[in-house]
């Protein structure tokens, strides 16, 4: 997020946050007081060597979870001992009720191990440890869920995504092993920002998005173990609403022996999953002993009778690391869904591990059915490296494609 720090040695003094040039909404600004005196913003006091977040709407700035109203969950409980029968699920609910009694703000997870289940995330949250590998979270219980952002409206006349806004986790490590199913689940989440979190183990879902938009994903860790089936991250559009304009930037995707780093689900209903964003050299890399058919999935085995698209998939400067037979990506069957708009840019693409004998997947393979269509994929700029040709690998595979290759090397 910006950042700006005020050196203020004036009491009294009241801040007002001007436009920005950019005017579209989810903009976050942080801004800190680096000097001897508490300046003002909106209703909030920022005080010496404290911050506040404000976040623009597209028409105001208001204020976001801040720096000061920070709880320490130790303060209401939680152990952070090395214990696997503690349970510190309770202590988080308390800690996490209680920074939402005072209007929103930080809820602080100091150097530790814990364990939950189920933790329910509301709006206006920032939930952050001190490191991502010192902040240590668990699963308590095997075949629960870790975290939930329940946006969802269940029934009535507005059932559908009510949308949970304005949260963040922040320096942590996220670890399931076999005991979670899903890591951290989003149902109806808008301007979120995960930063510097590690996701590790889970048998479902480590990060499982659903009908999210304007939201950041940075700098966090992906890493699977031998064990599991997790699809690492899945964005899934489903009945009421779409997925759009989900960032993921400088993230990595490591170790993945299941089916698949990514995975996009063509859900149920007419809605689309579009303008999802890699930069900042995103990478993507599969181990040896995997038995993958692509590193990177959209599955549209759930179209359903409604259409529903991929539509702007971008890639910028992302590293592809491919260590055992397997396509960069495969869109499967679907029924009435479509890609389109796909783009890598700047891509490096590294192919290891082949022996003599190996099937050669295509590079994309697009074994959609007849009623889908896939078009406007363009590779650009990109390198590839590896001991074999790597003319066998880069190839399209497609039903009713549209590729272009552009100012692309071996």
């Amino acid at each position: 997020s910006p950042y700006i720090s005020i050196n203020q040695t004036t009491t009294g003094i009241t801040l007002t946050l001007p436009s920005p040039t950019n005017t579209a909404s989810g903009r976050i600004l942080r801004i800190a007081n680096s000097g001897t005196a508490t300046f003002r913003i909106l209703n909030n006091n920022i005080i010496p060597g404290t911050f506040a977040d404000f976040i623009w709407t597209g028409a105001v700035w208001i204020q976001g979870a801040n720096g000061a109203n920070t709880i320490n969950v130790r303060d209401y409980g939680a152990t952070g001992i090395d214990n696997s029968s503690v349970d510190d699920s309770l202590a988080f609910t308390n800690a996490i009720n209680a920074v939402i009694a005072l209007g929103g703000g930080i809820l602080f997870i100091p150097t530790g191990k814990y364990r939950v289940d189920n933790i329910i995330i509301p709006s206006n949250i920032i939930i952050r440890g001190a490191g991502k590998g010192v902040s240590r979270i668990f699963q308590f219980t095997t075949g629960q869920r870790m975290f939930w952002v329940n946006g969802q409206i269940a029934t009535g006349p507005n059932t559908g995504f009510g949308h949970k806004s304005y949260f963040s986790m922040e320096d942590l490590s996220l670890e399931g092993g076999t005991k979670s199913t899903e890591i951290l689940r989003i149902d109806g989440g808008s301007v979120f920002k995960l930063e510097d979190v590690n996701f590790a183990g889970g048998t479902l879902s480590q990060l499982y998005m659903k009908e999210c938009f304007d939201s950041w994903v940075i700098r966090c860790n992906f890493k699977s173990s031998t064990s599991t089936t997790t699809k690492t991250t899945i964005l899934d559009y489903g009945q009421y609403d779409n997925t759009n304009n989900i960032r993921f930037s400088g993230c990595t995707w490591e170790g993945n022996s299941h089916v698949g780093a990514f995975k996009i689900i063509c859900g149920g209903g007419a809605n689309n999953v579009y303008q999802i964003t890699f930069d900042e050299e995103c990478k993507f890399e599969n181990d040896t002993v995997d038995t993958d058919t692509e590193i990177f999935l959209i599955d549209g085995t759930l179209g359903g009778s409604g259409k529903g698209d991929v539509i702007n998939l971008r890639f910028i400067n992302p590293i592809f690391v491919i260590n055992k037979n397997a396509s960069l990506i495969s869109f499967f069957r679907t029924v009435n869904a479509n890609v389109h708009g796909m783009s890598i840019d700047g891509g490096q693409i590294f192919y290891n591990g082949y022996t003599a004998g190996d099937t050669n997947p295509p590079l994309i393979n697009f074994a959609s059915d007849t009623t889908s269509q896939a078009y406007n994929i363009a590779l650009m700029n990109c390198y590839f490296y590896g001991t074999q040709a790597l003319s066998t690998y880069y190839a399209v595979k497609t039903i009713r494609a549209d590729t272009t290759q552009i100012l692309c090397q071996y």
